[in-house]
Order: structure tokens, then sequence, then C-alpha cells
């Protein structure tokens, strides 16, 4: 298996995209988890490279204005690397995706992998949580302060309904895409094994933890936001269009 992974943020894809790597690294002679190697944020200097023989993304530092004039010509840049040497899991976001990226996984016969979440409107409240605190990468070996409320934004909520939209429709493109369910891998367990089961694999292993935790203040993550009266006006609209997709 040559696993790719397609996402929308705040699904979980993170760390179950770890474990993926992890897997295809014991498994299927891959060369690692390379995550959002096609991510051309623009205030976050990045630069693929190769280091003793292995692709890798080096993050320099921020910076106040675009770094990048060309993000399409820097993702070919990338893309050419990983044909070079294909043997990388890597993580496409939505907003990410190029017209060349779907025939692109089909010629390189990697296997598309779509990490979803069932609650979406929790999902929504991670996502507002992660823009209001700037945190996107939690650590199982930190601390985190409590939020004790969760400020609602209608253009977030907006570019969540997109990037969902934007995601099943990708999948249609697909000839047989294979679906994990954030819930579903929490229920069986939350590690490496359940990542196994839900792919179905018959596989000799060892388990592997990763440092990427789950978000951890969102545990009552609806109270959060009840206090909130742009919140309470838009609820049953926006939980309506979420649970249409």
């Amino acid at each position: 298996m040559k696993p790719i992974l397609f996402a929308t943020p705040r699904s979980g894809s993170t760390v179950i995209g770890e474990l993926i790597g992890n897997l295809a690294e014991q498994c299927w002679d891959s060369k690692g988890w390379l995550g959002e190697f096609f991510n051309i944020n623009p205030t976050l200097v990045t630069e693929a490279k190769i280091v003793n023989g292995k692709l890798y993304l080096q993050r320099n530092q921020y910076v106040d204005k675009p770094w990048c004039l060309n993000p399409y010509k820097e993702k070919l840049h990338r893309k050419e690397l990983v044909d070079n040497d294909p043997n990388y899991v890597v993580k496409f976001l939505v907003s990410q995706i190029e017209n060349w990226t779907v025939p692109w996984v089909n010629e390189q016969n990697f296997t598309p992998i779509f990490i979803e979440r069932r609650n979406k409107v929790k999902q929504l409240i991670s996502f507002l949580a992660s823009i209001q605190t700037n945190e996107w990468y939690f650590h199982k070996s930190r601390q985190y302060e409590p939020l004790d409320k969760i400020i609602y934004d209608e253009e977030t909520a907006i570019r969540l309904l997109w990037n969902l939209r934007e995601l099943k429709e990708l999948k249609r493109r697909f000839e047989n895409p294979i679906t994990i369910y954030y819930e579903d891998w929490i229920e069986q367990g939350g590690n490496q094994r359940a990542v196994v089961n839900l792919l179905g694999l018959s596989v000799d292993y060892v388990e592997t933890q990763t440092d990427c935790a789950n978000t951890p203040y969102l545990k009552d993550s609806e109270q959060l936001l009840e206090h909130d009266p742009k919140w309470l006006e838009a609820k049953d609209r926006i939980t309506k269009l979420l649970n249409e997709i």
C-alpha cells in the first residue's frame, strides 16, 4: 500500500496520519511521513530539501508578508521531488489541491485515504478554538491552559462548510477511496492498532505512539460556545448545513 491522505481542518488527520506514516515505514518500505508537504503557508517560510538521502520539509521562520511569489510553481517543484522518490506518505487538505493532484495520485498508484469526522459541529468548534488560540498541533508532553469560552465566527463556519463540500466532491473523483472516521478511531482505542483495524489490514508491526495529542480542552466543547449570542442565532442554521454534507 502507498497511502496518501486527504482531509479538512480539525478532522484528526494529523495524529492518524502520523500513525499511518509510521505503519508505512514498517510494512511498505516507506521513508516516512511528510505531513502537509504541499502546504505553502504564506507567512511560514518552508523549504523542501533532501537531507542524507531523505526528503525533508524544513520550517524556517515566520514572516510578515507572503514569502512565496509563485505557490503553484513551488508545489510543482515539491511534486517533482516526490516523483523522484515516491516512497513517502503525504497529506493534502482540500485547500491545497491543484488540477494535477488527482491524476498524479492515480499515476503513482497511491491509495487515497480520507480522514473525516462524523460530528461536524464538534469539528467546527475545534476549528474555531484553533483559530482563537493559534494552536494547531498539540503535544502529549505539554500542558495547555483550559479555555473558558470559544467565540463564534461566521466566516470560519463558511470556510469549513466549503472545505467539507470540496472534500465530498474530491472523494467522488477516486474509484475506491478508503475513509477513516475520527470517532471510529477513538472508539477502537485511538492508537495504531485502531488504524490497522479500520484499514482492514493483516500486517506485522510494532505498536508505535505519537506525541500528537487530541485537542485537550474540548471535552465539553459545545458548552464553551453556548454563551455566544452569535452562535445561538446561527446554531440551527449552521448545524443543518453541516449535517447535510
